[in-house]
């Protein structure tokens, strides 16, 4: 792209010293420096377009790398809660385990507790107080006061066994309700996270698709800008060739003219008229027009008229060929006049009627006059 961007520069350095000098050219300058300037204005609008493209995709770029990094975090805590839920799970599996080995015990402690009960309750028909009363002898009173109250201990110890073993399953049964009540939060969080996340993985397949889009917008824009750019230093290489041929017609027109100055001092011919340039333009015009040649010819017959008889109506050459001298506009042979003249148009002295038979003649030898071998150069040597 740099590159390119040289050797526009380079072009329009040259295009613009070319500009300066005095040329032939067909294109004006003025329409040449505006269809520079649009061509360049239209680079200049990509330029712009591009560089919104360019910075839109940073932006969307930015945005997906946010989208990317918060969804990494919300996969991180959602396996967070899941190894969560997955330990809870086990912890709950496990006491639920204990419940069951449990259940038997606690229903064992609160079988015994209810036949004590009953059994105090419902069986014991002798009072302790009628037991004392029974007793014979003072030693036998101690005896059995002591029974009474080992019984009454043990009854004690058994009862706050069982009842540890009861509270014991209500508080592993309470834990197990509790972590019931946990794990349903947890995969209520973990419902979320999942909902986040898609919703975050949606943000960010958009957010994908639209780079995507504007990463070919920008490739296409750049494609276009280099196509355009290529273009603009196509059409100045043209211009500046165009400059260039015109530049060097325009010398070999002024040689030319210099050349046949000095022969018009030497050569004899019948009138000493010289034709003005402006009716020499006029002559070749109407020619032009009546033998139905391209416009275009107009710069180089010019360019040979000029080297043949310097635009002498009258010119004669004063050398022979096979007993013939060239005369004339175009210098012809009066042999070769004869061939190529048009009907009413007969007269090799008549300027109008020697174009006419010059055109007609390399019509047929050379199809158009740029065709003929060193035509505004040093090496032309005649046609």
């Amino acid at each position: 792209m740099k590159r390119l961007w040289r050797i526009l520069g380079v072009s329009l350095i040259s295009f613009m010293l070319l500009l300066g000098q005095t040329t032939y050219a067909d294109t004006s300058i003025s329409s040449v420096q505006a269809a520079y300037a649009h061509v360049k204005q239209i680079v200049s609008q990509m330029g712009q377009q591009l560089t919104q493209l360019e910075t839109q995709n940073t932006q969307e770029e930015s945005r997906y790398q946010q989208l990317h990094h918060l969804t990494l975090l919300a996969i991180a805590k959602e396996q967070r809660l899941l190894l969560s839920v997955s330990r809870l799970k086990h912890k709950i599996m496990l006491d639920q385990k204990r419940i069951v080995r449990s259940r038997k015990t606690v229903d064992d402690a609160k079988k015994r507790l209810q036949q004590q009960l009953v059994f105090w309750y419902e069986k014991g028909t002798e009072p302790y107080f009628s037991v004392l009363l029974g007793a014979t002898t003072l030693s036998d009173l101690w005896n059995r006061v002591s029974d009474l109250s080992l019984i009454t201990q043990k009854q004690q110890v058994v009862m706050r066994h069982d009842q540890r073993i009861v509270l014991a399953f209500e508080q592993l049964l309470q834990k197990d309700r509790q972590d019931n009540v946990r794990l349903d939060r947890l995969l209520i969080l973990s419902k979320e996270d999942r909902n986040a996340i898609a919703q975050k993985t949606n943000q960010a397949a958009t957010v994908v698709a639209k780079l995507s889009s504007l990463k070919q917008s920008v490739q296409a824009s750049r494609a276009k800008e280099f196509q355009t750019m290529q273009q603009l230093a196509s059409k100045l290489s043209a211009m500046i060739e165009q400059q260039r041929l015109a530049l060097e017609r325009a010398a070999a027109l002024k040689a030319a003219e210099q050349k046949n100055q000095t022969k018009s001092n030497t050569t004899p011919s019948t009138s000493s008229t010289v034709t003005t340039p402006s009716t020499i333009n006029g002559v070749l015009t109407e020619a032009i027009t009546i033998t139905g040649v391209p416009s275009s010819w107009m710069n180089d017959l010019q360019i040979l008229m000029m080297a043949e008889s310097g635009g002498r109506p009258n010119a004669i050459s004063p050398l022979y060929v096979d007993g013939e001298q060239a005369t004339g506009l175009f210098q012809m042979l009066p042999s070769t006049f004869e061939r190529y003249a048009m009907a009413g148009h007969t007269n090799i002295w008549n300027p109008l009627d020697n174009a006419i038979a010059a055109i007609h003649y390399i019509l047929q030898e050379y199809k158009a006059p740029w065709n003929i071998p060193g035509i505004g150069t040093s090496s032309y040597q005649g046609y």
